[in-house]
């Protein structure tokens, strides 16, 4: 693919969302790996993450607030236990 004919990657990511032949399925297959890599990512030491073109723990910090921006999102705890049902 041509690099000037590719997508963002916001728009990447709204595509993986939003157009499959699974329909819905993609949207929750697509937060829980973001789940699953901010899970893992954020329980590691930053220091293994360092590089030389990565901070770890900058790495590390972004994996934190998005865990958290998810948790937050979906009212679970670390179990994924639903803390705030809906009362609709």
């Amino acid at each position: 693919m041509n690099v000037a004919a590719r997508p963002t990657n916001e728009e990447f990511v709204a595509d993986l969302m939003r157009f499959s032949s699974f329909g819905a399925l993609s949207q929750v297959f697509v937060i829980e790996a973001i789940r699953r890599y901010a899970d893992k990512v954020a329980a590691a030491k930053p220091s293994d993450s360092d590089t030389q073109f990565l901070s770890g723990a900058a790495w590390v910090g972004v994996a934190k607030e998005i865990r958290a921006k998810v948790y937050n999102q979906y009212d679970v705890d670390d179990d994924m236990v639903v803390q705030r049902p809906d009362q609709g």
